[in-house]
């Protein structure tokens, strides 16, 4: 019974000789700071944390906590000046470079986040939540398709119900065409996640570019209010209604877009044409001059397929 408690004891003790120098370590000035900032006491954990720098400038902890709090405190350039501070002293600190590119990202330095974010998958592998924010960074900002799907993998076979992954997957399979694979994915999101709106809206999309219109006004209808695009959203109601032929229901969802986003030129460019195709050409060439007037602001159409 002695023996078996020996190793237990041993690492105890092991434990304890760990921690108890970090402690000791740690400035007053440090601790009171960390006290005031858990409390969201930010002037006051500002006030702390400066006084903890300016006698030990040499503590990655102490500059990453100094760039959590000015972060807080909307000081940008402060807090990102405090976190590289920080990875410089101490490059394997994770959390640090994490911050750092939630900076960045703010900052659309999508290169640079992404190379902090890197830093983290490579300190700790099972960071899943970076792993995901790098993917997207990948997908959405770099356009880096085969990377962003490497870490969607990587975060989807160690977790497969983790807060979307599935919808970032299916995403990205939809934007290469992929809408079968996509469904899927996108259903296998909703399945763990059912309140998630962007992966019920991508999944309306894929199955009405699939011709599977029948199933698609359902999940439309069940986003009304819901944090997509509600503008967007009438837009493509309408097109379902438009293809299930019901031209009045199809109208007025893209009046009620309109009215939440007058300067959308694809809702006005469907609008035309159900005029025309309801005989009301008059109706017809007013919301094509206001489709054509819009386009010409901006440079471009942008009708979707």
């Amino acid at each position: 019974m002695i023996k078996r408690a020996l190793p237990r004891l041993h690492i105890l003790a092991m434990v304890v000789l760990w921690v108890v120098p970090q402690l000791l370590a740690q400035s007053e000035d440090y601790r009171k700071a960390l006290a005031s900032h858990r409390d969201k006491r930010y002037l006051e954990a500002l006030v702390w944390i400066q006084q903890a720098v300016t006698a030990e400038d040499d503590q990655a902890s102490y500059y990453l906590l100094q760039g959590e709090i000015y972060s807080a405190l909307y000081q940008f350039s402060d807090a990102e000046a405090s976190l590289r501070r920080a990875v410089e002293l101490e490059p394997g600190l994770a959390r640090a470079h994490f911050q750092l590119a939630v900076l960045l990202l703010r900052d659309n330095k999508y290169r640079q986040t992404a190379t902090a974010l890197e830093r983290v998958a490579a300190i700790e592998p099972g960071n899943l939540r970076a792993r995901l924010l790098l993917a997207n960074v990948y997908c959405l900002q770099l356009n880096l398709d085969s990377l962003a799907l490497q870490q969607f993998t990587a975060v989807a076979e160690a977790d497969s119900r983790y807060p979307a992954v599935q919808f970032g997957l299916g995403r990205l399979l939809f934007r290469q065409g992929k809408d079968r694979e996509a469904v899927e994915h996108f259903r296998s999101e909703l399945g763990s996640h059912p309140e998630h709106a962007e992966a019920r809206f991508h999944l309306a999309k894929a199955l009405l570019r699939m011709g599977r219109t029948d199933e698609v006004a359902g999940h439309l209808q069940a986003l009304r209010g819901k944090k997509v695009d509600q503008a967007e959203l009438h837009f493509f109601l309408a097109k379902t209604y438009h293809r299930l032929k019901q031209p009045a229901k199809a109208i007025e969802a893209l009046l009620q877009g309109i009215d939440l986003k007058p300067g959308f030129p694809d809702a006005h460019y469907l609008l035309a044409r159900l005029y025309l195709e309801t005989g009301r050409p008059r109706d017809a060439r007013e919301q094509m001059d206001r489709f054509e007037k819009i386009r010409d602001r901006e440079g471009r159409g942008r009708l979707r397929p």
